[in-house]
């Protein structure tokens, strides 16, 4: 199993999905591992693999078109979204809404079924057609998870007890005081984009 950084779900329609790919291209430029399959065979229950990819991230884009959050509120008996949040929720991701294209978010929680009335009290992103700040980089500051490369990202985003600020003070110091391992740790650090 692969773990991920971050999970991006979003309704499979020529908005949705376009939006995702141009997405997970960005993120992956910055470092983190994405899961975004377009592919995904969506057949019987819900799959293993998608349940796997969603626990195994720490954050959980919901890319919300119109088109979406209509799907969402009609409560459709199967319905590969609302699963897929459902499942981020129960897991504890950092679940970060994002409005594309002229989606708004239903301001009463009613409009959505009961299992998703906790929606609109989520920070939400929005993506105007026109903004001043980059909508990537208020994105990127709501991410929990740490981009970088192989191991160390690994570590980092895969034990909430970790801190990687912490270990590298503590490293650096030894570093400082000549422990040639610490050294060698603090160049891997640096290589590794922290």
């Amino acid at each position: 199993r692969m773990d991920y950084d971050i999970f991006i779900s979003y309704k499979n329609d020529g908005e949705g999905n376009n939006f995702a790919a141009r997405l997970k291209e960005s993120l992956d430029h910055s470092g983190y591992s994405v899961y975004f399959n377009s592919h995904e065979q969506k057949a019987g229950s819900f799959p293993d693999r998608l349940k796997d990819a969603v626990n195994s991230c720490k954050d959980f884009i919901l890319l919300l078109s119109d088109g979406c959050i209509s799907q969402l509120k009609e409560n459709h008996a199967v319905d590969w979204v609302r699963e897929e949040i459902l499942c981020a929720r129960n897991a504890g991701k950092n679940i970060i809404p994002v409005l594309i294209g002229k989606a708004q978010m239903p301001s009463d929680k009613n409009a959505f079924p009961e299992s998703l009335q906790f929606l609109p009290a989520q920070e939400v992103l929005i993506l105007p057609e026109q903004y001043v700040e980059s909508p990537y980089a208020r994105l990127l500051s709501l991410i929990v998870s740490n981009p970088g490369k192989g191991d160390y990202r690994n570590i980092s985003n895969g034990n909430p007890q970790f801190s990687i600020m912490q270990d590298m003070e503590s490293t650096r110091k030894r570093a400082e005081e000549g422990d040639l391992e610490a050294m060698y740790e603090m160049g891997c650090m640096y290589y590794y984009g922290f």
